[in-house]
């Protein structure tokens, strides 16, 4: 019986408050924008969202970087048939990468092609510059280095529409 109790003066307090569908309801004024809303690029997906409905949107500009990985020769018997190599670029100082390719099972050398889409770059243009970085993971995922992991880091910077940009997986972690 006490439990009874305990539930109708739950019951009771609520009062109906917050039980409320919201289904068509509008947001509070405080909530609502106050003029159109700029298109933005999902940096997940490269898809333009927000914007004013049939307002022209500029494309998000299409950029490129080839070359190929090689494995350093001390490494050669560390690549194992589950391994998965990550080809990277990002904008120096960020954390995430503005483009990735994803590459099971590698065999070196290896080519590869990063394209544009994950993001715009800063301002929505391409990057001006980029470092490029190949990762193997040991165990499929894309994260900070684990141990065994290796990887290669271009000497230097490149930039969007650049080929040839050749490096070496060198490092073991």
């Amino acid at each position: 019986m006490g439990l009874g109790l305990v539930l109708a003066g739950l019951a009771a307090a609520s009062c109906g408050k917050n039980t409320t569908r919201l289904d068509g309801a509008s947001p509070p004024p405080a909530m609502q924008p106050a003029g159109p809303v700029e298109p933005m690029v999902n940096p997940h997906t490269g898809a333009m969202t927000g914007g004013t409905p049939g307002a022209p949107v500029e494309p998000v500009p299409e950029w490129t970087i080839a070359g190929t990985i090689q494995l350093a020769p001390e490494l050669a018997g560390k690549v194992g048939e589950s391994d998965v190599l990550f080809v990277m670029a990002r904008v120096p100082g960020e954390r995430m990468p503005v483009a990735v390719e994803r590459f099971a099972a590698p065999t070196f050398p290896l080519a590869y092609t990063l394209r544009s889409g994950h993001s715009a770059g800063p301002a929505g243009g391409p990057p001006q510059q980029l470092e490029v970085l190949a990762r193997l993971s040991r165990n499929g995922t894309a994260g900070p280095p684990q141990p065994g992991d290796l990887e290669g880091v271009l000497d230097g910077r490149t930039s969007p529409g650049a080929s040839g940009v050749d490096f070496v997986v060198g490092k073991q972690y």
